[in-house]
């Protein structure tokens, strides 16, 4: 796009950047009619036994952090064999 010229390019790029944007609040709207909030309110009695104290943060704060710790490393981890695999076929 940009071989045509950098203001129809920025044109163009302005163009999808309003049409994700549009399409997220789309999303957001449309989502929140399906939401229902008594799922993140349970008794005690709804919870399984292992699933914490139930809600919207289960095991809290310290559980959430476990959580994106483990995703951030599990990240982490295959773009280093992704890298390390990549740099040893360069050879």
């Amino acid at each position: 796009m940009l071989a045509l010229g950098v203001q129809e390019s920025a044109s163009f790029n302005a163009l999808f950047t309003g049409l994700n944007v549009i399409i997220i609040i789309y999303i957001v709207i449309v989502g929140s009619f399906r939401a229902n909030i008594k799922n993140w309110t349970l008794t005690k009695q709804e919870i399984p036994n292992d699933a914490g104290s139930g809600g919207f943060f289960p095991f809290g704060f310290s559980g959430m952090m476990a959580g994106a710790a483990t995703c951030f490393y599990g990240f982490i981890g295959f773009d280093a064999i992704a890298s390390t695999g990549k740099s040893k076929n360069s050879d």
